[in-house]
């Protein structure tokens, strides 16, 4: 396998020993073996370093010096690969055996510089709760444009070369603290069009340890900063910047979600309005939001579900 491309796969890791062993397992199980993981353990208190030392010397161990949000854990991470391919997994969520393999060649193929893949959904129990989630864009707009309507990449699933994302501004910033990853595919967007799969390579774990961490404050707040920044990429041209000037207004919805969290119905009912003109689905979601006395308390619940 030494003349195959080498992948490095990113995990970065916080108290993460409930699901880990499973989680790494699944990068060895893996059809493409040539690979290495950067292990980037940020601070924890359990067993997640033992579990992480069971492994053999493609897994290399690194430890934060200091407590790092996920942004910024991800950037120290990345100094310590190897790899013509970077690739990530959160420690809670697994591949499937032919995920390197399949994307590799692919990526190869198409001749493209990154790509994502369609994958599923499992419980805190393992079990499949969706065996598939589709990644399909639309084909009459560019992939920057689609991913703004209808952002459909899971993390787990993308694959980079290694200098397309080393060429991209401000990689991961430290302000975000819920979504760095929009932040960064939103950019590999603007540079390139990338390969897609509809293939299902991995899992994504929906369980409630993760949910208590869900900030609806920090999702608007981490939008609103993706937003401006993108604004002022370099070379960004007019089509692009309408569509994130209509998008925009994206930060009020996710305002309205943050305001029916915390039960302020009217402020909710508000920013609902502000947001009402992005499409026709944001249209009918201000408008159950006033004929409805719970109306913004019911949208919350129901897209908490989803």
């Amino acid at each position: 396998m030494k003349n195959f491309p080498l992948v490095s796969v990113i995990m970065n890791c916080r108290n993460g020993e409930k699901f880990l062993y499973e989680s790494i397992s699944s990068i060895y199980s893996q059809t493409y073996q040539n690979f290495e993981i950067i292990f980037f353990d940020n601070c924890s208190t359990d067993n997640s370093i033992k579990i992480a030392n069971k492994f053999d010397k493609r897994l290399k161990i690194f430890s934060a010096k200091k407590d790092f949000t996920l942004g910024e854990a991800r950037k120290e991470a990345i100094k310590f690969a190897s790899g013509d391919f970077i690739a990530f997994l959160d420690t809670d969520d697994i591949y499937l055996p032919n995920k390197l393999e399949t994307q590799l060649t692919k990526l190869l193929k198409d001749k493209k510089h990154w790509g994502f893949s369609a994958y599923g959904l499992i419980n805190g129990s393992g079990r499949i709760t969706k065996r598939y989630c589709s990644v399909k864009l639309n084909s009459n707009e560019n992939i920057f444009m689609s991913l703004l309507q209808n952002y459909v990449v899971n993390f787990q699933t993308l694959i980079i070369k290694r200098e397309t994302l080393f060429s991209i501004t401000n990689i991961f910033p430290e302000e975000l603290k819920v979504s760095p990853d929009f932040n960064l595919v939103l950019k590999l967007a603007l540079v390139s069009e990338p390969s897609v799969s509809d293939d299902c390579l991995a899992f994504y774990r929906m369980h409630g340890d993760q949910l208590k961490h869900i900030s609806y404050k920090q999702t608007y707040e981490d939008y609103s900063y993706t937003i401006d920044e993108l604004k002022n990429f370099d070379d960004i041209n007019k089509v692009n910047l309408n569509a994130l000037n209509t998008y925009s207004k994206k930060t009020y919805f996710y305002k309205a979600i943050y305001y029916a969290s915390i039960s302020k119905l009217s402020a909710s009912r508000k920013n609902f309005y502000l947001s009402k003109d992005i499409s026709v689905i944001f249209y009918m979601i201000w408008l159950i939001s006033v004929l409805l006395p719970w109306g913004p308390k019911i949208i919350f619940k129901i897209l908490r579900k989803w």
